[in-house]
């Protein structure tokens, strides 16, 4: 494969535990993962091997066989609530063992792209409030957009509850998007969310930082 063509977003690589943890979920609501292996095209031995990688292209045909088969388009949700910190290998292990969540924090966006392959993370402070801020960086069709950006910050606000002990008085999610059909699931995983925002954020108190 071309040097090209590995830059292209579409080729690069999904690690094994985001199509693994759809497929589970997926199987929660009565559809077999085989089936949407299947369907998707993909063979339905593709995750006998634990660390196997498919292609964000893939990914998007599995994501959307998922949705065709669960109806669920708030699944994205859900599926960063089951990506806790162990989720991300050797770099989870990192966060577990960092001193402060402000160590935690600059190892996690040093190695951002480990597992965010497709969005980039920034932090900034002012004041009381700390923000990390989320741009997909890839073209990325809905309705894999939103999922990505919906996993991404449910998986990031477990990992603050599991760090931290932070509460959702600490914590708050910004959308840039409407709210979606499920926004009230939404708000039972996120407590303070908003919708119709100026960018996607991360908003918590700087006081968890130490």
């Amino acid at each position: 494969m071309s040097s090209k063509r590995k830059n292209e977003w579409w080729h690069r690589s999904v690690p094994a535990i985001y199509p693994q943890t759809y497929l589970t979920l997926a199987r929660e609501r009565g559809a077999e993962p085989d089936h949407i292996l299947r369907d998707a095209g993909l063979p339905t031995d593709l995750f006998a091997n634990p660390r196997a990688e498919i292609s964000f292209l893939q990914m998007k045909a599995l994501v959307d066989t998922v949705l065709q088969r669960t109806g669920d388009d708030g699944i994205g949700v859900e599926v960063g609530w089951r990506l806790p910190p162990t989720a991300f290998g050797n770099l989870g292990y990192g966060l577990l063992c960092s001193a402060t969540l402000q160590d935690a924090l600059d190892l996690c966006l040093r190695f951002w792209h480990l597992p965010g392959r497709v969005v980039r993370a920034s932090l900034s402070r002012s004041g009381a409030t700390c923000t990390i801020d989320f741009i997909l960086i890839a073209p990325v069709p809905e309705p894999n957009h939103h999922l990505i950006l919906e996993s991404t910050l449910a998986s990031l606000y477990r990992g603050f509850q599991l760090l931290a002990g932070a509460t959702a008085a600490d914590l708050e999610v910004w959308f840039q998007g409407p709210p979606p059909a499920y926004a009230d699931h939404v708000a039972t995983r996120f407590g303070h969310v908003r919708y119709d925002m100026p960018a996607t954020q991360f908003r918590f108190s700087a006081h968890l930082l130490q």
